[in-house]
């Protein structure tokens, strides 16, 4: 799901689940189900992450983050 029925705003933080990268970054599930990317140097899939919100999806994109904490 790239669309959330969520709003989210600029520089909004919410947690979230690995669920696998590439070389350029990491593919994470947000708590409110909508699917993002973070420029990240790896982390095993299931790791728990504090993001933040930089770049809303759009219809070609997922959301883009950044991993400000693991848990």
């Amino acid at each position: 799901m790239r669309y959330s029925p969520y709003e989210m705003n600029y520089k909004d933080s919410v947690f979230g689940t690995v669920v696998g990268g590439c070389k350029e970054g990491l593919f994470i599930r947000l708590d409110n189900d909508e699917m993002s990317f973070a420029k990240f140097n790896f982390l095993p899939s299931g790791a728990r992450v504090l993001c933040t919100l930089l770049k809303k999806a759009n219809k070609n994109n997922y959301a883009l983050v950044g991993i400000d904490s693991i848990i």
